[in-house]
């Protein structure tokens, strides 16, 4: 008997192949399941794409899918709002001679049969640090962007009809660095100040952006269906791809994570290490979840006090990503730490303390185990 998580990853593999889905329908489905469907895809931000297969599907009864639908029709105006927006932006950077580098959504959208297909809740460019201020002044002056945080690896920016952009002049990965962007893009046509990555190194920071997630609590399905497309549509080198993997520590990760793309888009039966991975992803959302996250930290070796300790007094190397000035003075510490409490307590995350304090305090020793077994399966017991 076919479950929901099985009809919507189906519904969702006939949406990515442009086939009918007529046969996910054949059994019938009841309210219940529908509304399963409808929440499990909502968490990785996929109705849209359920119900672009219920589109090709024709099912009997459309008004019971019509929330599917509605999310369809709102990521074709999203889509539409965001590509007006990026347009402009690119034409800016040509216009100061700005070499910059697309990426995520804005690549990989290409590869989907409609590019409304992919969503994104922003824009990401890198641009070279050392033309940073230029763009920024041009972003705000010409197109009267408003400036807001600065990460230690890009400048959030808004436009005025509300569109994000985040302006990388770093790459904040774990596996690959941004002198690799560099080297490895080309002009995206002759006098452009476009730059695009080879098809090796897409499918490699996309692999790595995906562990990046992975161990911090998950991914989401999103990127799996984004791999299958990038290693379905992409001409590469097989043996220069595997190469990459194995340089840059991602040759299990890698191995697993291709191996569950198989899994759900092309009908092949999954081993011991691609099911827990599976079971892992699913349980998440677009970035995982509190659970998983937790989960993960834990399994590390952290007590349930240590882990508790640290969230209340986080070490300088993950603080100071919130607080740059504790690169230059860490005696301040103390202070960035009464900052966070206040911050965190004005924001009202009360709630959210409490929800983490009880997961925390709920795991057990199997879980961990079991959590650390996959982290060491797959590469990432780092």
């Amino acid at each position: 008997m076919i479950n929901s998580n099985q009809r919507m990853l189906s519904l969702l593999t006939c949406a990515i192949r442009g086939e009918s889905g007529q046969h996910v329908l054949a059994a019938p489905v009841s309210e219940e399941e529908i509304r399963a469907i409808f929440d499990l895809a909502k968490k990785h931000d996929l109705t849209h794409l359920i119900g672009a297969a219920l589109e090709t599907t024709e099912p009997q009864d459309k008004k019971r899918y019509k929330p599917f639908f509605g999310e369809s029709i709102k990521a074709m105006y999203r889509y539409e709002w965001l590509k007006g927006e990026q347009d402009k932006m690119y034409a800016l950077l040509e216009q100061y001679g700005i070499p910059y580098i697309p990426l995520k959504g804005a690549i990989i959208r290409k590869l989907y049969r409609e590019p409304w297909h992919r969503t994104s809740c922003d824009i990401d460019i890198l641009v070279p640090q050392e033309r940073l201020e230029e763009a920024l002044a041009a972003f705000e002056n010409d197109l009267s962007y408003s400036r807001g945080k600065r990460s230690r690896h890009d400048v959030s920016l808004t436009a005025p009809n509300g569109v994000h952009l985040e302006l990388h002049f770093d790459i904040d990965e774990i596996y690959v660095d941004c002198s690799e962007f560099w080297e490895d893009a080309k002009p995206a046509a002759d006098g452009s100040c476009q730059y695009v990555l080879s098809a090796e190194m897409l499918i490699l920071t996309h692999i790595a952006h995906m562990a990046k997630h992975f161990v911090n609590g998950g991914c989401g399905l999103k990127p799996f269906l984004d791999l299958w497309l990038l290693k379905e549509k992409l001409t590469y080198d097989p043996e220069k791809l595997q190469k990459l993997f194995q340089s840059h520590g991602l040759a299990e990760f890698s191995r697993a994570s291709l191996g569950l793309v198989d899994v759900w888009l092309d009908g092949k039966q999954p081993n011991e290490i691609e099911t827990v991975m599976a079971s892992f992803v699913l349980s998440g959302g677009v970035y995982g979840s509190l659970d998983n996250k937790i989960t993960v930290t834990r399994s590390k070796g952290k007590s349930k006090f240590g882990y508790a300790i640290e969230r209340i007094f986080p070490p300088r190397s993950s603080l100071k990503i919130a607080y740059p000035i504790l690169s230059r003075h860490p005696f301040l510490l103390p202070i960035c730490w009464g900052r966070r409490w206040f911050r965190l307590l004005r924001a009202g995350k009360l709630k959210q303390i409490k929800t983490e304090y009880s997961i925390n305090h709920r795991l057990n020793v199997d879980q961990l185990n079991n959590t650390d077994k996959m982290l060491k399966l797959l590469g990432l017991n780092m």
